[in-house]
């Protein structure tokens, strides 16, 4: 199968989240991934390669941050890996082939 990603965002009134949710594409079914962003937050950004998929900066908590989650496509984990020059949010990412 092959699957998409969705991670972090923000609940009205309430918080930003840490869930990251799958997206099976040939059923279309949603499941939660084992892993959460850490730490929670919105207005973040992602990008992939055919390994991981990268999501990073945003905010939580009213605080940006310059944190750089990487989950693992393979084994569903996901890690804090180098982080971001500096704290910002609703930034956007792309990615090539290369």
């Amino acid at each position: 199968s092959y699957y998409g990603y969705f991670g972090g965002g923000y609940i009205p009134g309430l918080t930003a989240l840490s869930n990251i949710e799958r997206l099976d594409f040939s059923t279309e079914n949603r499941s939660n991934s084992p892993g959460t962003l850490v730490p929670v937050r919105a207005l973040l950004a992602a990008t992939s390669s055919s390994s991981y998929a990268y999501f990073g900066s945003g905010v939580g908590g009213g605080t940006a941050t310059n944190t750089v989650n990487r989950l693992d496509f393979s084994n569903e984990t996901i890690v804090a890996t180098t982080p971001i020059s500096f704290a910002k949010r609703g930034l956007t990412a792309v990615s090539n082939s290369n």
